[in-house]
């Protein structure tokens, strides 16, 4: 693919990611305001089950059609039966994660999680599980094709059919308690799958250019030997991560919270302060996902350093946008607390937490890189050490020192899971990091536009409208750039780089 086709389907994907994030911002401000933070910590502890049945039915697949499509691409090969074999392996495993959930719901619910009103909303959700197989199995393939337009309206679909059918339950089941209220999120959920699913089927079903496809053999064997091993690996890993997630609830009633405010506090870090931490980093999001198929091309034709270039610049454009993001929540924390959540305490969190943003995008980029580099199973077994360290201080340290023991874990597992990863990357391709321009630099100017923009901003008392704190945040950038510039963090070869994605001579 030409860096135009790269840039064009970027923009696709990060257009349609801001607005899935604009939209899922205010839906969680609804859903929040309808059911509650204990409600939307029993919705978060569902999903931290429900995250490890999906892990079952999905691990692996996505990543290995778009490996092997892009494989075959690169060969001048287009077998369509990578994709008519991968949907019948998902969804064998669908089917088979979607009965475990339905009939080990209560089992989960009550012995797992600690809370029976869980139940409930994990049995809803079963049978969103196949479709969301086979739609990994198609998304996979069309950013193979590079057709990133049809993954990315397909997730709008599915956002506007959650929104949807919430909005048209909540009132009358909300008031029958938190239970009933989580249970009108999951119904939204397993709806907007259903029909996710079945809007990129169409679109395979009608796309152009089949009768150009050839059958092959020997897919199941290679799709298999990428998927199973990271199936595997990755349902462990989910499997500690539901583990931890039930313990943290569980250690800070333990240390002596109630149990509607453990999950309270639960809800605000997972369920407010991180969806509105990653907010900003669709652009990142974007190029990390186009990066694998690029990658995987990249590798079977001229080795895996050949595209060492992008990935620097993807690095590079991952730290500066993480770093003036860092600043933008640090500066104005509380504001954005009180602005969106109307809770000055999600405002003290998002403080808290700004300084792990660039590790935490960090680690999103350096893993799909690393994926498209055929070092997957370095990945997750990374993740799978992560995890056992998480559940081991969760352990240790919640039940003790209670909320403040849960922030010290996100600290250590967000400097150590990607220092590790990104450690591998290095290796792999050979880079080095530039720490003056890349890090130091743009850290000097992310804290004087921060203290320039709060030093002058607050005498006109900006910050507690939506307009004003949008001003005061694109004044942030302006005076960043421009510090970049000054002190040569970004220069004409940048420029240079811009220019030539564009196509521009």
């Amino acid at each position: 693919m030409n860096r135009q086709q790269i840039l064009r389907n970027a923009a696709i994907i990060t257009g349609v990611s801001l607005l899935l994030r604009a939209s899922g911002m205010i839906y969680r401000v609804f859903t929040a305001s309808r059911v509650g933070a204990p409600g939307l910590g029993l919705y978060t502890l569902v999903q931290s089950a429900f995250s490890f049945a999906v892990t079952l039915a999905t691990a692996g697949i996505s990543t290995a059609v778009t490996r092997l499509v892009s494989e075959d691409m690169a060969r001048e090969k287009h077998n369509r039966r990578v994709l008519q074999v991968s949907l019948g392996y998902a969804l064998s495993l669908g089917i088979t994660a979607g009965l475990g959930l339905w009939f080990g719901a209560e089992f989960i619910g009550k012995s797992l999680l600690g809370d029976a009103r869980t139940v409930l909303s994990l049995r809803i959700l079963a049978p969103a599980l196949p479709f969301m197989a086979a739609a990994a199995c198609l998304k996979g393939y069309f950013y193979a094709r590079r057709r990133a337009f049809l993954p990315a309206t397909a997730d709008v679909v599915e956002q506007a059919v959650e929104i949807a059918v919430f909005a048209s339950l909540v009132n009358s089941m909300a008031s029958r308690g938190i239970e009933y209220g989580c249970a009108a999120i999951v119904l939204g959920t397993t709806a907007s799958e259903l029909i996710s699913c079945s809007y990129l089927g169409l679109f395979y079903r009608f796309r152009p250019g089949r009768q150009q496809e050839s059958t092959g053999t020997g897919v199941l064997t290679r799709l298999t030997r990428v998927a199973v091993p990271v199936s595997a690996t990755a349902c462990l890993g989910a499997g500690l991560r539901t583990v931890e997630n039930a313990l943290i609830p569980a250690g800070l009633r333990r240390g002596g919270t109630a149990q509607d405010t453990a999950l309270a506090q639960y809800g605000m870090v997972r369920g407010m302060a991180l969806p509105l931490l990653f907010f900003p980093a669709a652009l990142i999001s974007a190029f990390s996902a186009l990066m694998i198929p690029e990658i995987s091309e990249a590798r079977v034709r001229d080795g895996a350093r050949s595209m060492n270039g992008p990935i620097a610049r993807v690095l590079q454009a991952c730290l500066l946008l993480s770093i003036l993001v860092t600043a933008v929540f640090v500066t104005f924390s509380q504001e954005l607390g009180t602005l969106v959540y109307d809770s000055a305490e999600v405002g003290r969190l998002l403080l808290y937490l700004a300084p792990l943003v660039p590790l935490m995008y960090l680690d999103a980029v350096v893993d799909g890189m690393l994926k498209g580099l055929d070092r997957q199973l370095s990945v997750l077994r990374c993740n799978l050490i992560d995890s056992l360290i998480r559940v081991a201080m969760v352990l240790v340290l919640v039940p003790v020192f209670g909320f403040p023991g849960f922030i010290a874990v996100m600290y250590v597992s967000n400097i150590l899971d990607p220092a590790v990863s990104l450690v591998m990357l290095l290796r792999t391709t050979g880079l080095r990091l530039r720490w003056g321009n890349w890090i130091i630099k743009p850290c000097l100017c992310a804290g004087l536009a921060g203290a320039l923009v709060r030093l002058f901003a607050r005498p006109l008392g900006i910050f507690g409208t939506p307009w004003g704190m949008a001003a005061a945040i694109a004044a942030m950038l302006a005076v960043y750039i421009a510090s970049l510039a000054a002190c040569g963090a970004v220069g004409m070869e940048d420029l240079r780089w811009v220019r030539r994605m564009a196509g521009r001579k």
